[in-house]
């Protein structure tokens, strides 16, 4: 197989026998694409597809110029890979023992994909905490919590260790997807199979293993953490959950109805490219044992103890004005618009059916385009007709 790492080739040879063969010839097959609509925006599917069998929301589609459709870029869908939706059974799971609306907190949320879901499964009146401690990874957060457009979430840019020792028993739930080698991402990049190394592994698990530990404090006693990679070794994986239980107290929870996703090799639960329409994945439930205490900490102490970022695109201009698809390209790649005479002046809001893409100043001879320069379509060659994937119902 082309540039697939002897050396991991091998530990999957050891891990999964004669079978190991079949992973390896999957590494070679394009990727299943997944799209998730969102409801809020009254999105809808427009093109064929399949439900992804562990999340409702989620469904398989025919892959497609996703940048080149305005609603994308408006957040009336996201494409997110289909293993990784496994999040929102493990969140139902937790739920259904808690009895309170929970707080939740992603952290490690970058780009956004687990956020916007974990989002879509919660119940109304629940609170997110999106983190994300690396400057360039917080930007893409940041737009596409922005674009999603779901209340009740707050972005941060802390570490681990600063949420177990500033807020102790505060969470419900923490989803920690960890830092990995990232072999699950083999089939979709080059990248992920040229850094390959076992010392990888090895400072992936260490790392994990400190991430998971310096953040633990701040789930309550009862409540649940979610840990997952998109790794397939079972150092990053089953090894580190072993660790967990043996060193934390963490205790192992059963995810309903999909048995045949355990993993052979220890606590968890495994997707293989292999069998599933998805990439490589690996995710545990875990919950902390004890009795919760009465009441919870104060939600005016998550602000006045993490570095709060507001990065929100502003969508409120008192005016909007519709615009078609190669008008809506021109204005996602930052193009100075000529709006007709009959256009509000002043501040103005720029829709594509109906939903916001964002803001310009309309001076009448021009109108200045305010679109985040970081967010911009970088191509200039559109196409003549727009990606049909979803349709928005009113």
């Amino acid at each position: 197989m082309r540039d697939i790492p002897v050396g991991w080739a091998q530990q999957m040879e050891n891990l999964l026998g004669s079978e190991a063969h079949e992973l390896i010839s999957a590494m070679d097959e394009p990727p299943v694409i997944a799209i998730r609509p969102n409801v809020r925006k009254n999105a809808v599917l427009a093109c064929p597809s399949e439900p992804v069998p562990w999340n409702i929301s989620g469904y398989y589609v025919p892959d497609a110029a996703f940048g080149f459709d305005p609603l994308w870029h408006a957040g009336a869908y996201y494409v997110q890979e289909p293993s990784s939706q496994f999040v929102a059974r493990a969140i139902e799971t937790a739920l259904g023992s808690l009895g309170t609306t929970p707080r939740v907190l992603d952290l490690c949320a970058a780009p956004g994909g687990k956020s916007t879901l974990i989002t879509d499964t919660l119940p109304a009146g629940s609170l997110l905490v999106a983190n994300e401690v690396v400057p360039k990874r917080a930007q893409k957060l940041s737009e596409n919590l922005a674009k999603w457009a779901q209340p009740d979430v707050i972005q941060t840019q802390d570490e681990a260790g600063d949420f177990g020792q500033r807020l102790p028993a505060f969470f419900d739930i923490i989803a920690v997807d960890a830092p990995c080698s990232g072999e699950g991402m083999m089939r979709r990049s080059h990248e992920a199979r040229a850094q390959w190394s076992p010392r990888l592994q090895e400072q992936c698990a260490s790392l994990q293993q400190s991430i998971v530990a310096d953040v633990w404090p701040a789930l309550r006693n009862g409540g649940f953490l979610i840990y997952s990679t998109c790794t397939f070794n079972t150092l990053e994986n089953e090894q580190n959950v072993q660790f967990f239980t043996t060193h934390l107290g963490a205790q192992l929870v059963e995810i309903p109805l999909f048995p045949h996703l355990r993993s052979p090799f220890g606590p968890g639960y495994r997707f293989f490219p292999h069998k599933v329409r998805g990439e490589g994945f690996y995710l545990a439930l875990l919950r902390k044992p004890g009795t919760p205490a009465a009441g919870r900490p104060p939600l005016m102490r998550l602000t006045q103890q993490l570095s709060i970022i507001n990065y929100q695109l502003e969508t409120n201009p008192q005016a909007s004005y519709e615009v078609d698809y190669t008008t809506a390209l021109r204005y996602l790649h930052g193009d100075v618009l000529r709006l007709p005479p009959e256009a509000p002046r002043g501040s103005l809001l720029i829709t594509y059916q109906g939903l916001p893409l964002g803001p310009v100043n309309n001076i009448g001879s021009r109108a200045n385009n305010l679109y985040p320069k970081q967010w911009r379509l970088r191509s200039t060659h559109f196409p003549a007709r727009q990606p049909i994937v979803v349709q928005i119902n009113r």
